[in-house]
């Protein structure tokens, strides 16, 4: 798991620093105040969703990947601190992109979605400890895939609840261009992830979650800059269910 939290971190990091436009400039007192007074300035609504959702998994896979003698909210405290001074370090480099608006304020929206995660990290432990489950290092293998293939679905993980983009993201679904070449690949990937769930536990049958695996795909697809929701996206989550499931 410690593999999939330095993941995170580096998905993170990509997040905050698209679209890597990085010029050389001086730091000093003036960059310094602004980046202090930015704690007093309220960011948009879609920032702050962006900022919780991008630590959320930051905080879930950072308290499986600390020491598991450590008590639990020990490992919460660590998760808490680590994401406090990730998410400063973030901001202070984000001073040299100028396409970036440095503030606090994200580093307080990052601490919350690191300890939302942390909390949900905390509740599937008890879970699987109630239900005795078992975690088999063979489960990390399919949950890495899987989070490689959302990875490359969501890039580069920057939402924003802007009306222009939600219009532009959703537009490829009234011009439908659909041919067997758009329509496959999508319909063999969530075959294959659906046979991961499953094969991640076989008793949880937790392939019967994918109908809400991809719903938040695609509306993560909606929110996130640069990706759009094709009508052949859509037509080959249809196809699923009408094809052989992976579940039988």
């Amino acid at each position: 798991m410690k593999n999939l939290w330095i993941a995170f971190i580096i998905i993170a990091a990509l997040g905050s620093f698209y679209p890597f436009d990085f010029q050389s400039a001086q730091l000093d007192g003036a960059m310094l105040r602004s980046l202090l007074q930015s704690c007093c300035t309220a960011p948009g609504r879609g920032d702050i969703v962006g900022n919780i959702i991008l630590f959320l998994p930051f905080g879930f896979t950072g308290m499986f990947a600390i020491r598991q003698g450590t008590p639990p909210r020990l490992r919460l405290v660590y998760v808490c601190l680590i994401a406090l001074v990730f998410g400063t370090a973030l901001q202070v480099v984000q001073i040299y992109l100028p396409s970036r608006d440095e503030s606090l304020q994200d580093v307080l929206w990052n601490l919350i979605g690191a300890a939302a995660g942390a909390m949900l990290a905390l509740l599937a432990n008890r879970y699987r400890r109630s239900s005795d489950h078992a975690v088999l290092d063979a489960d990390i293998v399919p949950l890495v895939l899987i989070a490689t293939w959302l990875t490359y679905r969501l890039m580069p993980f920057v939402p924003s609840i802007d009306y222009q983009l939600i219009k532009d993201s959703v537009k490829p679904l009234f011009e439908p261009v659909l041919t067997l070449g758009n329509i496959l690949p999508d319909l063999a990937a969530w075959l294959v992830i659906g046979y991961l769930l499953r094969a991640m536990n076989p008793a949880d049958r937790l392939d019967r979650h994918l109908p809400v695996l991809i719903l938040v795909v695609f509306v993560l697809e909606v929110l996130i800059v640069d990706n759009k929701l094709h009508a052949s996206d859509v037509v080959a989550a249809c196809l699923l269910y009408t094809s052989p499931s992976p579940r039988d």
